[in-house]
């Protein structure tokens, strides 16, 4: 039998023929996949029922998703009695996602039945008539009561008999509560003639049962008995209580009826005082009444379709890698080292460029070609969405970054890049806001020839109902205002004007600025030639401006440091030191003295975010240096640039920040940090013009214009 662990013996089975028949190769080939899928979810829901029914619901859900898969082909032909031919690919492949979701549903229900809390101050106002009012509010509950008292007469039992006459009691049942159902809902109910009201609540009513003519013919008449006697009813109880009041019932009913137009202007008529007028004021009151709680119980009840939906999600996804494509004759099959190698080709081991020099010195191998390729991705996001009243909120963080290296099996650097973005966006009511940090970096090109990397900074503002001209405004105007310039006035004039045109021109379109800061190479280097110092410097210049424009904090660097000196650094380094010793003059419980406390804390996060962006030279410097050290090794150099990402990102991630979901409805402006890290870059390149271009689009699909302003 052949043995394939001994390259000896296979390299002469490969050259050997025996009749026709010659082994010309040997095919090793493995295919492997795992997947792991773990989640984990729960939620609660909660019910609480009053006058007002609210529904909570909260859930949560955590998942895991890993994915490990290869491939590995090795082809072994025989090169002469005393040598193989080896071709060898090997590829691995991983991946993983991780998610944490949170959510909380909330709704309401029942909101009708809320309309008398809500009317209660109008019943309040009416305090001294409470009594007879209240008992008025509802008249179908009092017709109830006198559908009841009809039940033995011969007119009800022909119409109970008629509408079920199996269960006369169901019947009784159906007919009270459609009848007082159905007068609590009428309007004017008071100032209504008697048997106008009974034709309309019996109509309704006979909808509801599905009664015949005849039937609904005696309903109406028994409705507009028993409405007439409510009425004769009300006015007795509003006489006896004139009397009970005398000479003060008519005050007392003005201020009581006062919320009712109709009811004061009827009491005040002709300044006589009588029965009939306060009757008449008090329909008119009770009238408004039943008309403003229809209108307040129908806005509830479209409410009641109100939810609130709130998720949170943490995003994180990795993916990685690994190939390598060979192609080589191993020698001296009797050697160790040759079968070593050979036994760890057979088992599908992985090789390094260590590994396959050390064979080459020792005259294992010959021949070597091919490369190793190394990458690795991964993104991570954070955010949440808010579901109300048919509106989408959402807010959410992103960054990614991937990096690949390739190097020839002979140690040349074939190929290394390296790139990072980091995005923040929110969006509501149709608009939404992003702003947008973006590095690529050819790390193989600038071994060879310093070639910078690529920087894009850029923010974006869209509305899907047009946006205004002020709106334009808020978000161009101020970058023509800062120091340097980050737009030219000319160029703001010329996009304001172009939009103007569009929008009279076409009416409010889908509309969107986009704006990105264009750095030249020479930019780029130059902002990477800067000092730690020159970067804190400019950083501080820009963010003192700022800070003295607004009183307070002003009036807090003036407490702290009464002499300022002209560096902007070092008067923020002197706050720094001397902030705690001018503090301790104001007691922590004092709202001066916690007011005082929390601006100096922000001045020094201020400080933090300037010396934390300052090593941002630091970073693409170390991509360089590692590239230079780790390029014969792919797979720990493409570990050492992932790090470096995680801090770039860290570094930027206060600075890249768009205007929020509240803060979006009152301007269009950008935030101080994303404004702040335009005009340090600004500084720092020393650009003798504007660095923004800004596009303005409007409209969408065969009807979009865009427009270029430069």
């Amino acid at each position: 039998m052949l043995n394939l662990a001994d390259p000896q013996t296979l390299a002469t089975a490969l050259g050997h023929r025996q009749g026709d028949t010659r082994l010309e190769a040997i095919s090793l080939s493995r295919n492997s996949q795992l997947g792991v899928k773990l989640a984990v979810s729960g939620g609660k829901s909660f019910q609480l029922a009053s006058t007002l029914t609210t529904g909570l619901s909260l859930s949560g859900k955590i998942s895991v998703n890993s994915q490990l898969g290869g491939q590995y082909q090795l082809v072994i032909k025989g090169a002469g009695s005393k040598a193989l031919a080896i071709s060898l690919y090997r590829q691995q492949d991983a991946s993983q996602q991780q998610t944490l979701a949170l959510g909380a549903a909330f709704g309401l229900s029942d909101l009708s039945a809320w309309a008398d809390d809500l009317l209660a101050p109008i019943d309040n106002k009416a305090s001294k008539l409470s009594e007879l009012l209240n008992s008025w509010k509802n008249p179908g509950d009092k017709l109830a009561t006198w559908l009841s008292q009809q039940q033995g007469s011969h007119a009800w039992a022909a119409i109970t008999q008629a509408l079920l006459a199996d269960n006369p009691s169901a019947a009784d049942a159906m007919l009270i509560q459609s009848a007082a159902g159905h007068l609590n809902q009428q309007l004017a109910v008071f100032s209504t003639d008697a048997a106008a009201l009974a034709a309309v609540t019996s109509g309704k009513v006979a909808n509801a049962l599905g009664l015949s003519s005849d039937v609904a013919a005696a309903v109406e008449g028994l409705l507009a008995e028993g409405i007439g006697y409510l009425q004769t009813t009300f006015s007795a109880e509003v006489n006896s209580w004139l009397q009970q009041q005398g000479s003060h019932a008519f005050a007392v009913a003005k201020a009581a009826l006062s919320q009712s137009k109709q009811a004061v202007n009827t009491l005040e008529k002709d300044g006589e005082e009588n029965a009939a007028k306060l009757r008449a004021a008090i329909r008119y009151w009770l009238d408004d009444y039943q008309q403003l709680r229809s209108k307040v119980s129908s806005a509830l009840a479209q409410s009641a379709k109100l939810r609130l939906g709130v998720n949170w999600q943490a995003t994180r996804s990795a993916e990685s890698q690994q190939q390598t494509m060979l192609s080589f004759t191993l020698n001296a099959l009797t050697s160790a080292p040759s079968k070593d190698l050979f036994a760890a080709l057979l088992a599908g081991a992985p090789l390094d460029l260590d590994t396959l020099a050390s064979a080459q010195s020792q005259g294992v191998i010959l021949g070597l070609d091919g490369w190793l390729h190394s990458q690795y991705q991964q993104s991570r996001s954070l955010g949440f969405t808010c579901q109300l009243l048919g509106f989408t909120l959402s807010q959410s963080r992103t960054f990614s970054d991937i990096s690949q290296v390739k190097v020839a099996a002979n140690g040349d650097l074939l190929l290394a890049t390296s790139e990072v973005k980091l995005g923040d966006n929110a969006s509501a009511f149709g608009e939404s806001r992003s702003v947008g940090f973006v590095c690529s970096y050819d790390l193989a090109r600038a071994l060879l020839d310093n070639t910078p990397p690529s920087l894009g900074l850029s923010f974006a503002f869209s509305d899907e109902k047009g946006m205004d001209i002020k709106e334009c405004q808020q978000l161009l105007a101020p970058l023509t205002q800062t120091t340097p310039p980050l737009l030219a006035a000319s160029v703001y004039q010329q996009a304001q004007a172009w939009y103007q045109a569009k929008r009279q021109a076409l009416g409010p379109q889908p509309s969107q600025i986009q704006a990105a800061t264009a750095l030249s190479p020479g930019q780029v280097q130059a902002l990477l030639s800067a000092s730690t110092e020159q970067w804190q410097q400019a950083g501080a210049t820009v963010a003192l401006a700022h800070l003295q424009q607004q009183r307070a904090y002003k009036k807090v660097l003036a407490q702290v440091v009464p002499e300022p000196p002209s560096s902007a650094l070092t008067l923020l380094k002197r706050f720094d030191d001397a902030a705690d010793s001018v503090a301790s003059q104001y007691p922590q419980s004092t709202s001066k003295g916690k007011d005082f406390r929390r601006r100096v804390a922000f001045i020094r996060r201020t400080l933090k975010h300037i010396e934390t962006l300052s090593t941002l030279p630091g970073s693409f410097a170390a991509l360089k240096s590692q590239t230079a050290a780790l390029k014969d090794e792919p797979q720990q150099l493409v570990a050492a640039l992932n790090d470096i990402h995680q801090h770039m990102q860290s570094t930027l991630s206060h600075w890249l920040d768009c205007r929020g979901i509240i803060s979006g409805w009152f301007t269009e402006s950008l935030t101080e940090p994303m404004l702040e890290l335009q005009q340090i870059l600004a500084l720092l390149v020393g650009a003798s013009t504007p660095l923004l271009v800004p596009v303005i689009t409007v409209g969408s699909g065969d009807t979009q214009q865009s427009q270029v302003f430069s």
